[in-house]
């Protein structure tokens, strides 16, 4: 179609019908836009308490990343490739990576819910890769959230995710802990502003 007709009546309190007025728009742009896909991967090798380190989980993050994204790439699809990743040395076990951390995953989902990037540390937009390239997602994006890592479900069903920055003294989950961890809750309200059709 090249063309739509709006048209318009109304009713006054006697419920006499006014004239219909038609008005045409004529459709010069195309309808549908092309979405952009996200593609956020987490691996939590390294924890600030290394007694929770694992082995796989940055490999996880790249191997998402590489897979998807080349299955996902074509002429017309963008894909924005977000990897937060915390690693270590295994021989020196030193930290060399450590972007997987609380407040830069949080950050990731303020910029896709819209927030003002002036209100993000710069620290903390540094260490999101392609920060420069996330907008405020759209009805017609698609988001792609992976996660490998340390998981803990509490005794009420609350799931959290553990990132990198638990804290050095942390032997056990305890009640002082848990808000340094992503509970399902908080995940939820970040992503609560966001409209992606899929995710």
């Amino acid at each position: 179609r090249n063309t739509v007709e709006f048209s318009a009546y109304a009713f006054n309190q006697d419920r006499v019908k006014s004239e219909t007025t038609r008005q045409n728009f004529e459709i010069k742009l195309p309808t549908v836009k092309k979405g952009k896909t996200y593609l956020i991967s987490i691996g939590v090798n390294a924890y600030e308490n290394p007694a929770y380190n694992l082995q796989f989980a940055d490999d996880d993050a790249r191997q998402t990343q590489e897979i998807l994204a080349s299955r996902l790439e074509t002429g017309e699809q963008k894909v924005v490739k977000i990897s937060l990743i915390s690693d270590y040395n295994s021989e020196t076990r030193q930290v060399t990576e450590k972007n997987a951390a609380k407040p830069v995953i949080k950050a990731v989902f303020s910029l896709l819910a819209g927030e003002d990037r002036a209100k993000i540390k710069p620290e903390i937009l540094r260490q999101i890769p392609n920060y420069n390239q996330i907008e405020q997602i759209q009805p017609e994006d698609t988001l792609i959230i992976s996660f490998s890592g340390h998981g803990y479900a509490d005794q009420n069903g609350i799931f959290y995710l553990l990132p990198f920055d638990i804290g050095k003294e942390t032997n056990k989950l305890s009640a002082e802990v848990l808000p340094k961890l992503i509970s399902s809750d908080e995940l939820s309200l970040w992503m609560r502003e966001i409209t992606a059709q899929e995710m």
